[in-house]
């Protein structure tokens, strides 16, 4: 089995176990317990997957989120506070399938996904998956994301943090909070 936290490792509960073929399904539960008695959630992969799953997830929101500041529709601090102050507060609280049921109405999930929805879901799919950028553009890395960032960070209040260092504090504590929220320290 492979056992892949999630990084901070130290804050975050989320543990993804991967098994092979042959894992001895003994050895898998005997993982996932030790993992749930120090206070983790470990997620079961049935098959093996490149980036496991938080990974892929990431990397499907991170690709929409350089093209969205690459094409201009918005600046980097913007994308920022729209991850932070929408889906990210949302998605601390439930996973997008949850969200879905909340989100259907009476028809819940499968109204989110598959009804009066569906057309919209699949026009970003369509859009998402004819997009031309198929990997980061050199600009974006080298100029328009670390410049952004730059002024991003010039804009929080002291409170929230300026520098990395403090940023990364900031991020902490706002972690073991949402911890706590969870039942999860």
């Amino acid at each position: 089995i492979g056992g892949h936290p999630y990084n901070p490792p130290h804050l975050m509960p989320l543990v993804e176990l991967t098994r092979w073929e042959r894992t001895d399904e003994n050895c898998l539960r005997l993982a996932y317990d030790f993992y749930r008695s120090v206070q983790k959630e470990p997620v079961i992969l049935n098959k093996e997957s490149p980036g496991f799953i938080g990974n892929r997830l990431q990397a499907a929101f991170v690709k929409e989120a350089v093209e969205i500041v690459f094409e201009g529709v918005c600046s980097v601090e913007d994308l920022d506070k729209a991850a932070v102050y929408g889906l990210g507060i949302r998605w601390a609280i439930l996973g997008p399938n949850l969200n879905g049921e909340l989100n259907g109405g009476e028809e819940g999930v499968g109204g989110y996904f598959g009804g009066k929805f569906k057309k919209a879901w699949d026009d970003a799919f369509s859009r998402i998956l004819s997009s031309g950028m198929a990997e980061i553009p050199e600009a974006y890395w080298t100029k328009i994301a670390p410049e952004g960032v730059a002024e991003e960070k010039m804009k929080r209040l002291p409170e929230t943090g300026n520098t990395t260092e403090e940023i990364a504090a900031y991020r902490d504590k706002l972690l073991l909070e949402i911890l706590r929220l969870h039942g999860k320290l």
